[in-house]
């Protein structure tokens, strides 16, 4: 919805400026031959959704737009109108992700320790999850301290941070941060797990195979 919105935005400034770029002594009669045909297209449109709203048995109330005096409003009115936008505003999106992360150059690959196998790395080892878990911990603190303070006050937001952090130092991790981690950075033994783990994926994949046949 949001891309919609800034679309529609910026149609209607393109025209507006285009309308702004016409010949003084032109553009009085143009903007009042453009406002007649806005607001008959608003008229039309505008007893188009009270029909439809009528054989839906939505509403028995005519809905009733007053009709702008000015071109600009027009354009806003019926944009709004044809787009399914009426009455709807931006809605703040917030994104916490790894590759927002201060390691800055560092692909999500190169920042999850899990990421190999498919995305099935974490499996392998604890520890894996746990590095990433922390990384999350990490990304999600970065967005308190940087974002939070625009929707809540500085006192409120010390005391969810330290809330957080409390919570995280109770899990008593020691495990070092394994991002990055592949088939070349693991151990002998987490290598020998992989393959067994591997072996028994192909067995069932095997077996599952010969009992569809």
């Amino acid at each position: 919805m949001n891309s919609r919105i800034k679309w529609t935005g910026e149609l209607r400034e393109a025209i507006v400026r285009s309308l702004g770029r016409l010949p003084a002594d032109q553009r009085a009669n143009i903007e009042s031959i453009l406002l007649e045909e806005l607001n008959a297209a608003i008229r039309s449109t505008t007893d188009q959704h009270n029909d439809l709203r009528e054989q839906q048995g939505r509403s028995s109330a005519k809905e009733s737009v007053p009709l702008p005096s000015d071109p600009s409003t027009a354009i806003d009115i019926l944009l709004a109108k044809v787009s399914g936008l009426e009455g709807k505003q931006p809605a703040l999106v917030e994104v916490i992700s790894p590759s927002l992360a201060a390691s800055s150059g560092l692909s999500v690959d190169e920042l999850l320790a899990g990421e190999f196998l498919f995305h099935f790395g974490g499996f392998i080892d604890v520890k894996f999850r746990q590095s990433d878990f922390r990384l999350g911990w990490g990304n999600v603190r970065s967005w308190m301290k940087e974002c939070l303070p625009g929707y809540i006050d500085r006192k409120h937001m010390d005391l969810a941070l330290r809330a957080v952090d409390a919570a995280y130092e109770a899990l008593d991790w020691k495990v070092p941060y394994e991002g990055g981690a592949s088939w070349g950075t693991l151990s002998w033994s987490e290598k020998a797990e992989l393959v067994r783990l591997a072996g028994h994926i192909a067995h069932i994949v095997e077996r599952d195979v010969r009992h569809d046949v």
